[in-house]
This record gives C-alpha cells, sequence and structure tokens, in this order.
C-alpha cells in the first residue's frame, strides 16, 4: 500500500513511498556527475532497468554537453515505459564532500521541465528520487525540495517524490 503524504502547498506534489522505477511516473528527473559515473544510488538501478539513461549519459559525454546544469534524456524505456532526464548537477562522484552544485541542479530541473513542455501536450506524470542530490551528491534536502517546488508551482500533474521503505 502507497501512503501520499502531500508535503508541500503544491497540491499535486506528493511524496511516496515506493521504487521510483516501479511508480506511476512517466517521466524520471535524476541527479547526476559530469564524468560519466552511474556508480552508486539510483543511477546505479537505473543503469540496469533503464539502460537508454545510461545510453544518453554515454552520448552525452562523447559530445561533452554533459556539463553542470545541462540535461541529456532518454529514450522511453519498454519494459517500464519511462523516460529519464539525466540532469548534470554534480561535477564529481561522491567523495565524502558535498558534490551537489545547487544553481546547476536547478538549470538543469528547469531545463528538463523546459523539455517536458517542448514534447508533450498532456503533461506526464513526473517523479523524483526522494532526496534527489542529497545522498552521494551530499546536498540538502530542505534546498533541493524547495527547488523543486519553485521550477514546478504551476505544474499541472502530479509530481512524485518516490522514497524507498
Amino acid at each position: 500500500m502507497n501512503v501520499i503524504i502531500k508535503i508541500n502547498e503544491i497540491m499535486n506534489y506528493k511524496l511516496i513511498t515506493k521504487n521510483l522505477i516501479e511508480s506511476e511516473a512517466e517521466i524520471i528527473f535524476q541527479s547526476c556527475n559530469t564524468k560519466n559515473v552511474f556508480g552508486g544510488g539510483i543511477a546505479k538501478e537505473i543503469k540496469v532497468k533503464i539502460p537508454e539513461a545510461w545510453d544518453a549519459d554515454c552520448l552525452a559525454a562523447r559530445d561533452k554537453v554533459n556539463i553542470l546544469g545541462n540535461i541529456s534524456v532518454s529514450d522511453k524505456n519498454d519494459v517500464y515505459n519511462k523516460i529519464v532526464i539525466n540532469c548534470y548537477g554534480q561535477p564529481l562522484c561522491s567523495n565524502g564532500k558535498r558534490q551537489t552544485n545547487y544553481e546547476a541542479l536547478y538549470n538543469s530541473i528547469e531545463k528538463g521541465k523546459e523539455w517536458i513542455y517542448d514534447n508533450y501536450d498532456q503533461l506526464p506524470i513526473i517523479g523524483f528520487p526522494y532526496l534527489i542530490g542529497c545522498g552521494l551528491g551530499g546536498g540538502r534536502w530542505e534546498i533541493v525540495n524547495q527547488l523543486i517546488n519553485v521550477i514546478f508551482e504551476d505544474y499541472k500533474n502530479d509530481i512524485l517524490i518516490c522514497k524507498l521503505n
């Protein structure tokens, strides 16, 4: 059973207890480093279950566009029916210090939102991992959560923040 807790003023912003990959989200946002490494956190699981996200990151690295504040977007995965937006919000892999660059994460999530508006007539359900950029990236959830709120304050579909048990 999912527990839905509305955690913000935005009525469609929901914290749920569910694996993000198995959620109702049609588009997943994840924070990525600029070193073409999906070695931990949810990225490691996404690399295995939605390899199109890894492919998009590899192409971005090849083309040298995996820079802070930018995004790469996967093709739709046929098994989970998901698109992943890789948000380049960390310069390096986790090293015990904060790697999340809040301005870069904000800019990349904003670009992801713009990509959605450019590619969808009917806005899809979107999902974020709970504590995006705060686990291995070392960011503070109070800050990242506020960034998401500001960017999506006018979004007209569900925004799922998925937390594992």
